[in-house]
């Protein structure tokens, strides 16, 4: 054994012979930034070595040969590490020492190894990494709160949005706005949560809104939708879907506005549009309907005063007949025959009555076009026969086209369509209206009608109308401003820059379809409306182009 006494170190170190000096250990230590405490099994302090003790502020700095509880009855983190060192347990802990940070890392020294040495404690000056690690730690808690404070100010903002939000987990209700409860008519929301939201949605569309999965990051217009509300009332709801992350798991976000009010508004509008349609054709018509009541009337007039004479001539024959002198009274019969020209009123007599029943059936022809135009539909799509509803306008537009054209029809063999009715016939009427007007300047400077060939067929699962016209054709400049609202080529009074943007709206937003046309200057152009012969959801963004 050997003593400090033959190295460098304090008074009393014992160090088996053959281990590492105390003078060697000294030497390595006092020249690494940390600080080396050793003490016996009576606490005393055998070892105060290294660098870092030049940053070791306390008020009794560490002595060999001091009893550590008297040396650290300031640093209760250093006395409890050192108990426990001494009670044979590792200890590791963070402390200030004076104004410094250190990390203190204690181990204990069994007494079968045969050292006087029984706890060690290593010390480390952290200050700037402390105060690096605060900083961070800091700078997480800011995000932290600046995140909360984010997702807050979101959630309060989707719960003030004026479209309602519903977010949804395999169609069970997770989430939902104030805009969505008071749509939806839900009076306690909390009520609702965990439901599955397709058994308010109408049996049609359940499919429909479950066909997104769950976390799929897709914007999906799902369309239109009849949802049962809270009161037991019915809505008519415009629904979109999109995938979202919501409480870490994927899930559904909806947006749902009740567009109830809207559709009315809407079909009110065609319906007050068609009526205004029917308001400027009536003119026309009334001369149509004219026409051939004046030549009813002439004819029955004739009628009348044809049979009057020839049932006044028969009368005259039978009271001749019953005359003795026969021969005596041919001659007058002749004379009477040709005086009341019973010879013309037998041959006219039926084409008169022809005329009234061609009269009559042009009449009928023309009350029911105006009839069936003029009816308003419903909001539900029903089956159609475009065909008869082409023919039907053809019919009461006769005014606006029968001076400046001739309509030619190729109907081809097309399945009921599934359609409203009404806002189809007010396409079809704006169509062949634009067409009468694109041949009128033809006329002027030719003197000859022009052509408006109305065709129907079917194309993959379309069915197709073609409404063409030889006129003067679309200029290339304004080709992709034709189904703007408002924009109008015509004068003053005579276009409103309303028919394309409404049939747009028609067929494309409330019918799945498609309109576009194709057009040459000088030789005319042809609006082609496209409609599915299935119905199906339309798609956002679906904007006709010309062809």
């Amino acid at each position: 054994m050997a003593t400090n006494a033959d190295c460098e170190g304090g008074p009393g170190v014992v160090v088996e012979q053959g281990g590492l000096s105390l003078a060697f250990l000294h030497k390595i230590v006092r020249h690494v930034p940390i600080v080396l405490l050793a003490v016996d099994a009576s606490g005393t302090l055998l070892l105060s070595e290294g660098g870092g003790l030049a940053s070791w502020q306390t008020a009794k700095p560490p002595r060999e040969g001091q009893s550590m509880y008297d040396l650290l009855e300031d640093s209760p983190d250093l006395l409890e590490g050192f108990e426990k060192a001494l009670a044979g347990q590792g200890h590791m802990c963070r402390t200030y020492i004076g104004d410094r940070v250190f990390e203190l890392q204690f181990s204990a020294v069994s007494e079968q190894d045969n050292h006087v040495v029984r706890a060690f404690c290593l010390a480390q000056d952290i200050t700037e990494r402390a105060e690096s690690d605060r900083q961070r730690v800091e700078q997480q808690l800011r995000s932290f709160e600046q995140e909360r404070r984010m997702a807050a100010d979101l959630r309060a903002l989707i719960e003030s949005l004026p479209i309602g939000v519903v977010v949804t987990r395999e169609d069970r209700v997770l989430f939902l706005n104030l805009a969505a409860a008071s749509c939806l008519r839900w009076s306690n929301a909390q009520d609702y949560l965990g439901r599955e939201l397709g058994q308010f949605v109408a049996e049609a569309s359940r499919e429909k809104l479950r066909s997104q999965p769950d976390g799929k990051p897709e914007l999906l217009h799902l369309g239109e939708m009849k949802i049962t509300t809270g009161d037991r009332t019915t809505i008519t709801a415009e629904v979109q879907s999109v995938g979202i992350e919501f409480d870490g798991f994927p899930a559904r976000l909806l947006s749902i506005r009740d567009v109830t009010e809207l559709r009315q508004m809407e079909q009110d509008l065609h319906q007050a549009q068609r009526l205004e349609a029917i308001g400027r054709l009536a003119a026309g018509i009334a001369h149509e309907i004219n026409t051939p009541i004046q030549f009813i009337g002439d004819n029955a007039q004739f009628l009348s005063q044809g049979i009057a004479d020839v049932l006044a001539y028969l009368a005259l024959c039978e009271d001749s007949l019953r005359a003795p002198a026969l021969e005596a009274q041919r001659a007058s019969l002749e004379e009477q025959k040709e005086r009341m020209d019973v010879s013309f009123v037998t041959v006219e007599a039926p084409n008169a009555a022809r005329n009234i029943i061609e009269g009559v059936s042009r009449v009928a022809k023309i009350v029911s076009a105006m009839k069936g135009f003029a009816h308003p539909g419903g909001v539900e799509k029903n089956l159609i026969d475009l065909n008869h509803a082409l023919d039907t306008t053809i019919v009461v537009a006769t005014n606006e086209w029968k001076n400046v054209a001739r309509v030619v029809t190729e109907f081809g063999d097309i399945p009921p369509v599934p359609c409203r009715l009404g806002e189809i016939n007010q396409v079809f009427l704006n169509l062949l209206v634009n067409a009468a007007h694109a041949v009128e300047p033809n006329l002027k400077r030719s003197g000859e009608k022009g052509t408006i060939t109305v065709r129907s067929y079917v194309e993959g699962a379309m069915a197709i109308v073609a409404i063409s016209d030889d006129g003067t054709g679309i200029a290339p400049e304004i080709r992709t401003r034709v189904f703007d609202q408002f924009f109008t080529t015509k004068e003053v009074g005579r276009g409103t820059g309303q028919g394309l943007a409404i049939a747009r709206r028609v067929v494309v937003e409330q019918h799945g379809g498609l309109v576009d046309f194709t057009s040459e200057i000088g030789k005319g152009t042809t609006f082609y409306v496209r409609l599915p012969l299935r119905e199906q959801p339309t798609q956002p963004g679906d904007q006709p182009q010309p062809a």
